[in-house]
């Protein structure tokens, strides 16, 4: 699922984490990539945070096709519990 790490990231963006708020829509978009407002987040945020290396953007892996975005969750990974 996409929306914990929009609302997330949505939150973040309020709250003026605008680091937090990027790295939380890109993970939204990893699993969900046709997610309008993520996409929008994103392009607002491109302005404010630092970009990374083209390099590592092709590191970052999107873990279902959009035509999975409402379909049942990946399997949760330690990783995904890294932002705790």
């Amino acid at each position: 699922m996409f929306e914990p790490f929009f609302n997330g990231a949505l939150l973040a963006y309020k709250l003026g984490d605008f680091q937090e708020s990027f790295d939380l829509a890109t993970k939204a978009l990893a699993i969900c990539p046709d997610h309008h407002d993520s996409l929008e987040l994103v392009k607002q945020l491109k302005n404010r945070v630092p970009q990374p290396e083209p390099a590592s953007l092709l590191a970052l892996p999107c873990e279902r096709p959009a035509r999975h975005c409402s379909s049942e969750p990946p399997t949760p990974t330690l990783a995904d519990f890294s932002m705790l």
